[in-house]
């Protein structure tokens, strides 16, 4: 399949209010890479937030460094950041733009200290994730710290056969691994990679690999919210021991790389 953005445009408009549901849930997908971008960020980091949704990484992400830039291609998603960002009392540190990060035409090169593109942004970028590395890495300084994320072919193919279903997931489990593509909204599709085709891909632009992480590994489900509060952090705690393990790397559902621009 090829990127269609506008179709993705389209289906994260129409999902944009259970996206930012999702965000301010707890969920090791979401935790854990903030956990990776807590222990990088610096205060006089000037950030990029490729893909970043309705600003909850960007609000959390503000309160510790000099400046966030939030771009997206959702312009409902964008809305609901704004409100967010408000509420937060951040809009003189966070700029919202919308915009496909696959062209980033719209930065220099070397702007931002601190690029971060988590969740499955590369992933429905399809055949453009390549160009879309080459992109972010651009535009970073040298020495600067990226956080690259996608869904994971090893963890996705192992989701489907935890599915209430497993026995009728088989062919779908095959046609996974074959494709490395799924489909994840009427006419949008995403692009499945393994440890090693993310981390050549960021190597070929440039980067030194720092760590890799994968999450979740302990549970199936994308979510935990219903997990009682004084356990979130001991769950958090757990995972965190797992998600590195080079035995593990690949096996949670979210895929993502810390590189520094060489």
């Amino acid at each position: 399949m090829t990127y269609k953005p506008e179709a993705v445009r389209k289906a994260y408009d129409e999902i944009a209010e259970k996206e930012d549901k999702f965000e301010k849930e707890f969920s090791l997908r979401n935790q854990v890479p903030r956990e990776f971008i807590k222990k990088y960020l610096k205060p006089s980091d000037n950030v990029l937030d490729a893909g970043g949704g309705s600003g909850i990484n960007a609000i959390m992400m503000a309160r510790g460094c000099k400046r966030v830039t939030l771009v997206d291609i959702s312009p409902k998603i964008l809305e609901l950041a704004a409100t967010n960002i408000q509420e937060a009392g951040l809009t003189e540190k966070i700029n919202i733009m919308e915009g496909n990060i696959a062209d980033l035409g719209q930065f220099r090169e070397a702007e931002f200290s601190f690029v971060v593109c988590v969740g499955g942004t590369l992933s429905y970028l399809l055949e453009k994730g390549q160009q879309t590395i080459q992109e972010l890495v651009r535009v970073a300084k040298r020495g600067a710290t990226l956080i690259i994320g996608c869904d994971s072919k090893f963890g996705f193919v192992r989701w489907l056969f935890n599915q209430s279903d497993a026995e009728n997931q088989l062919e779908s489990a095959i046609e996974v691994y074959d494709t490395n593509e799924y489909q994840a909204a009427e006419g949008v599709f995403a692009r499945l990679y393994t440890v090693n085709e993310l981390t050549r891909l960021l190597e070929d632009a440039g980067c030194e690999i720092i760590e890799i992480a994968s999450t979740p590994t302990l549970v199936d489900s994308w979510e935990q919210s219903s997990y009682p509060k004084e356990k979130q952090r001991k769950l958090l705690d757990l995972e965190l021991k797992f998600c590195c393990l080079p035995e593990l790397l690949g096996m949670g559902h979210h895929l993502f790389c810390i590189a520094r621009k060489m």
